[in-house]
């Protein structure tokens, strides 16, 4: 899956950088609308590993009143190509709202795995503590006691 990713090109060593945004909702009620502009970086060494970061800015688009504001989001992951179908993850990230960086960050850690399907289609799952550490006033309780469960599906054109 790695060198899906980069192409026939990736061999020993390999950097790519790409550009993206994203349209998404966080929340279902209230709908918390956003718009997600970034920077997505990956090194690929030894074929099978890469170091992955994904540098972004969220852009609260709706019910701003509500908290739906900018944060900074630096999700970094290390991939392990454990097989020719199966990518394997461990994932650690920053989020903060712009507004003040350094008082209300919080950090997370977790664990992925993506499996090919087909060519074009990834089935994946990743666990995530998204709340592990927090600012002195992140204005939730950071804990492991927040747990994630994520469930999706890759399409490639």
């Amino acid at each position: 899956l790695l060198r899906e990713y980069h192409g026939p090109a990736a061999a020993e060593k390999h950097a790519a950088l790409a550009g993206h945004a994203t349209l998404g909702a966080s929340s279902f009620d209230p709908v918390l609308k956003y718009l997600r502009v970034g920077a997505l970086a990956r090194y690929t060494f030894a074929s099978r590993f890469a170091l992955i970061a994904d540098w972004a800015l969220r852009l609260g688009l709706s019910n701003r009143d509500q908290g739906n504001k900018e944060t900074f989001d630096l999700p970094v992951q290390l991939a392990i190509q454990a097989t020719d179908k199966l990518v394997l993850f461990a994932e650690a990230g920053l989020v903060a709202p712009l507004s003040e960086l350094t008082d209300r960050y919080t950090t997370s850690i977790g664990v992925a795995g993506l499996y090919a399907i087909s060519r074009r289609l990834d089935a994946g799952v990743r666990f995530e503590f998204p709340m592990l550490t927090g600012g002195k006033a992140t204005g939730t309780s950071a804990s492991s006691d927040t747990r994630q469960l994520d469930l999706f599906v890759t399409y490639r054109r």
